[in-house]
């Protein structure tokens, strides 16, 4: 007996040696975390592996990979993403955003653009009644001062991250946290549908020119989902007719880079989806079902907690230094969100501040600026020109929504890019150079004309709650007239150098450029119907500007016909033209055919809301109608001075006017008022 276990023990000895002499091989490293602690083969299925499933553990995901494992060479972007030098700036960018210590707006009463001075509201049925909120910051990340620091700070944040690695749960596996970093700004590319034609930018408005981000970044697959609505859905819209490649190039590029980033743009996407699948619920309430109703208020509610951890990465790189073009790109973010969500007076801060910032970083360039043709950016490959572009048109919108600038803002504004507007080509060669050179031109004269009061020594700041059309309004003075009539010759400039371009872009049928062309002559038709007005004496001044209006009406119906399934667009395109006909063209047939355009457009174009702005036009019109004689409306009996303000019971609106008052002293009016709801 002995001997036999000798004998057995010896032969246990050489399996051991021969199971410790066999090849080892490669361990991997790929498979899920509850395999790799079981110390069993994963099959690596996603989300879930079938191991764990078959034996009914939970799953906890797999660990997330490197940047390098993520990007195959065969999936590198098209263009290089390069660090450009962080740029200390010396002004302080101060934004009020979010409050926390009060229900959201968008939860109770949403608030949203209606005429010039104060903002309306539209349906809050799909509004959900919970307690979430929004964090409170002043998105202190935008402050210049932060430009300086030193990134101490944010290694000992990512520390403190990484030491949680299962923070968000069992899917969160796939989760990516790298640093952000600064991004240089792809080079600017002509792409063109047709072979051998060059210059087509906005053909490609639809088309993703940097690969979008790795799964691997998201935190779940919600997240993920919401990313591809804004890539596949959001973006395709929400530039209009301006700027494609900021949102189909830019934001994507940096999402990948930017945390803060990544998750606006996925709120943004999550709020899209929501207000597109409320605009069908109404047909499913009255058929009896609340399905679609809650599916929107899910989407809704997932938009405030992305926009939440937006907030929260913005708040963890307040000491690091962060480069300029990166801190745009998240204020444009932001203003898209808080403009879609209602919360105007944030975005007008943001937008004030962002500007502001661009100003001062761009002063000490302003010569070479002036010498570089319609390039507006003094190191394009810091901040490109569409992203400074996109803010002087934002600028635009804000002070024709609301206009909060100081008068030395105006007077110093007036004037920019002086050399640049003499340097102006006699023919452009493309619609992205019409487009720069126009809002230039615009914007110029738009500061001009909000402060053209400033030359008559005797007049007051007009209230900043009017009508746009109705603050632009003051007695001449001789060197106001001369500054009009060079603002009118620069304009007169641009459009002989546009009228060839618009015309080839016309001719042509169903191209994106033929319609920027028409959206960027209606504009200037607005901008010459301001400049015509602003030294009128009475209302019966815009009867003189019937064909002018008559012109726009038919403009804005080509574009129209263009029009695709939207709720939300960045920029004003048709719906301000509309309002402006609505309200200052007496002609009955014009006017309601106006408001007829707005009720069926349904949709938002910045801070101006398509149905109340309607709604708007047709109390207007009715006002003025009780004095009509036959088809023509007497001075005595046309509306001046519009203002707007939220009324008290939620969802309302509330609009006074002044009229004349009949049989009273000059200047005595009678104020009219009523309640949209």
């Amino acid at each position: 007996m002995a001997a036999e276990r000798v004998a057995g023990k010896s032969q246990k000895q050489n399996q051991s040696q021969v199971k410790q002499s066999r090849r080892s091989a490669p361990k991997a490293r790929t498979g899920c975390l509850t395999c790799k602690r079981r110390k069993v083969k994963c099959d690596e299925g996603k989300p879930e592996c079938s191991r764990c499933l078959t034996i009914g553990v939970s799953c906890k995901g797999y660990k997330p990979v490197s940047k390098a494992e993520r990007l195959p060479p065969s999936q590198k972007p098209l263009l290089p993403r390069m660090s450009t030098p962080n740029q200390p700036h010396p002004t302080p960018l101060e934004s009020s955003s979010f409050q926390s210590d009060a229900k959201p707006k968008g939860l109770g009463k949403t608030k949203t653009a209606t005429a010039f001075g104060s903002p309306g509201t539209f349906d809050t049925s799909l509004t959900p009644r919970s307690g979430l909120q929004l964090q409170q910051t002043k998105f202190s990340f935008l402050d210049p001062k932060t430009f300086g620091q030193e990134r101490e700070c944010r290694r000992k944040a990512q520390e403190q991250e990484e030491s949680d690695p299962q923070s968000h749960g069992t899917h969160s596996s796939s989760v990516s946290k790298p640093p952000p970093s600064s991004q240089r700004p792809l080079a600017h590319q002509k792409p063109s549908l047709e072979p051998g034609k060059t210059g087509h930018i906005h053909d490609c408005r639809a088309i993703t020119i940097c690969r979008p981000p790795s799964t691997s970044i998201f935190d779940s697959e919600d997240e993920h989902r919401y990313f591809r609505f804004f890539t596949d859905k959001t973006v395709a819209h929400i530039g209009g007719c301006y700027n494609p490649l900021l949102w189909n190039q830019s934001v994507l590029q940096a999402c990948e880079g930017e945390r803060s980033i990544l998750y606006a743009a996925i709120a943004i996407g999550a709020l899209d989806l929501s207000f597109k699948t409320g605009r069908s619920s109404s047909i499913a309430r009255a058929l009896g079902s609340i399905s679609k109703q809650d599916e929107a208020i899910a989407h809704y509610r997932f938009s405030l907690r992305e926009m939440n951890k937006a907030i929260k990465q913005m708040r963890q790189t307040v000491q690091k230094r962060q480069d300029l073009r990166t801190t745009l790109l998240a204020s444009i973010l932001i203003i898209a969100f808080e403009i879609y969500h209602g919360n105007h007076e944030s975005a007008l801060d943001q937008i004030r501040s962002s500007v502001q910032l661009l100003e001062d970083w761009t002063a000490p360039h302003h010569c070479s600026l002036d010498s570089a043709g319609a390039g507006i950016s003094p190191s394009p490959h810091t901040v490109e020109d569409d992203l400074v572009h996109a803010f002087y048109r934002l600028e635009i919108e804000g002070m024709v929504y609301i206009d909060q600038l100081p008068v030395s803002c105006h007077l110093s504004r007036k004037d920019d890019r002086a050399a640049a507007v003499q340097t102006m080509p006699s023919e452009f060669a493309r619609i992205s150079e019409a487009q720069v050179f126009g809002k230039i031109l615009m914007r110029r004269t738009i500061h001009f004309l909000l402060v053209a009061w400033a030359y008559d020594r005797g007049a007051s700041q007009p209230d900043k709650n009017l009508y746009a059309l109705d603050k632009i309004r003051c007695n001449a003075s001789p060197q106001s007239l001369a500054e009009l009539d060079r603002y009118r010759k620069e304009m007169a400039r641009w459009y002989a150098a546009f009228t060839p371009l618009l015309d080839r872009a016309t001719s042509a049928r169903q191209t994106k450029d033929r319609y920027s062309a028409i959206c960027l002559q209606v504009h200037y038709l607005c901008t010459c119907v301001a400049m015509d007005c602003v030294f009128r004496e009475n209302e019966m001044f815009f009867d003189t500007l019937k064909s002018t209006f008559t012109s726009i009406l038919s403009l804005t119906k080509i574009l129209l016909d263009h029009q695709d399934d939207s709720f939300f667009v960045f920029d004003s395109q048709v719906i301000l033209p509309l309002e402006i006909v609505g309200k200052k063209c007496r002609d009955p047939v014009v006017r309601r055919e106006a408001i007829r355009l707005m009720y069926g457009v349904k949709r938002k174009e910045g801070f101006m809301d398509s149905l109340v702005l309607a709604k708007l036009c047709s109390w207007v019109i009715g006002v003025e109608e009780e004095g009509m004689v036959g088809n023509y409306v007497p001075e005595e009996a046309r509306v001046r001075n519009v203002r707007t303000e939220p009324g008290e019971e939620k969802g309302s609106l509330r609009v006074w006017c002044e009229l004349p008052r009949i049989g009273g002293k000059p200047g005595e009016v009678v104020v009219r008022d009523t309640i949209i709801k």
